[in-house]
């Protein structure tokens, strides 16, 4: 008999009144149709279409002298044409999601005839309003109500998503969000950038931050052309390194690194820019700056006044002298004394310690 589309090929036998065909007056012959099946020659909407029955037997005393041909018959397969049930319930118009962050993208798909685990879910979204679509990275399709979503690189704030589920008649349901929702770009803290001011002749400094890119050249852009020298004393050799420039002689001195003094002898005064962080990016350890027996040349690693005995309260081993220079003189620096930041130090220590900025 006909039948709506299913997707399937199966075929109900209406067998109340079949009867067999051929049989001679007086013998006994029976028609048996427990187990008999039809299938249809295609699972495709159609009018007409060939029914082939397989599984009719014959019984009775006289049975043996007869042969049975399994029948063919027609039958129509029609148009399911009521469409799967959709409803986008988050995202759902309003919010705002980070880029990079996961959301949860929850629904509910339902058929009228197709069970929901057979449903053919596509998960779409867009950035500018419902103009142009792109399929959801990594959704597996299956219809359980919810999917993680990692939020996409693009911001916007005319983005929505949109379900559709496709029936096994080929009756497509959607939903899309109510309203429009947010992709946030990250937000990135701008890069701290503090000033040095350097005078003409010898200046003691030193990076008031870990600077973005530690080679010298970099660290003296924008002042290189006034540098005349720099130098920097390693107390752990008892060595000077020192930079002259390219024009100079081989340069001992490649990178100004935090934690650190520098002697700098400009020909003109100039303002040195320093770029960089206060810490070091997660998870790194902060910064330490090992001191040993004997002077050593110490940088002050902050954007603020701290005082001396704050600052050096890792040098466990004790210091009997810090000094800095105010560009003609040096001046003896007590430890109740503020440390100045971009100022550079010499210390005298009487046993290692260490630095904790």
């Amino acid at each position: 008999q006909d039948k709506v589309y299913d997707g399937t090929t199966a075929a109900t036998l209406n067998v109340n009144n079949a009867a067999l065909v051929g049989k001679l007056l007086g013998d006994t012959v029976t028609l048996n149709t427990n187990a008999a099946v039809g299938t249809f020659a295609t699972k495709n909407i159609s009018n007409n279409i060939t029914v082939t029955v397989s599984g009719l037997t014959i019984g009775g005393t006289d049975a043996g002298n007869y042969s049975l041909t399994q029948p063919t018959t027609t039958a129509s397969i029609f148009g399911e044409m009521t469409p799967p049930t959709v409803t986008l319930n988050s995202p759902n118009g309003g919010q705002t999601f980070t880029v990079g962050t996961a959301t949860v993208i929850t629904w509910s798909a339902t058929d009228n005839l197709t069970p929901a685990a057979s449903l053919v879910l596509t998960l779409q979204y867009s950035t500018n309003g419902g103009t142009t679509w792109a399929s959801v990275a990594g959704f597996d399709g299956i219809n359980d109500g919810a999917f993680s979503w990692t939020v996409p690189a693009t911001a916007s704030t005319t983005c929505l998503v949109r379900l559709t589920a496709t029936d096994a008649a080929g009756n497509l349901g959607a939903d899309t969000s109510d309203a429009v929702f947010t992709i946030a770009a990250v937000s990135v803290p701008p890069t701290p950038v503090t000033t040095i001011n350097l005078t003409a002749g010898w200046n003691l400094v030193s990076l008031t931050q870990i600077p973005t890119d530690p080679t010298i050249g970099s660290v003296l852009t924008g002042i290189s052309a006034n540098v005349i020298s720099v130098w920097y004393y390693d107390a752990s050799t008892s060595t000077w390194l020192s930079y002259d420039g390219p024009a100079g002689a081989p340069d001992t001195l490649t990178t100004m690194t935090d934690g650190k003094g520098y002697w700098v002898n400009m020909a003109m005064s100039a303002t040195l820019t320093i770029t960089g962080s206060d810490l070091p990016a997660p998870p790194a350890t902060p910064p330490t700056y090992n001191v040993v027996v004997g002077w050593n040349l110490i940088g002050f690693k902050s954007t603020a006044s701290m005082t001396a005995s704050e600052y050096l309260a890792g040098i466990t081993g004790g210091y009997t002298r810090i000094y800095r220079f105010d560009g003609t003189n040096y001046i003896i620096v007590r430890t109740t004394d503020n440390l100045t930041p971009g100022a550079g130090y010499w210390i005298a220590v009487t046993g290692a310690g260490t630095i904790y900025p």
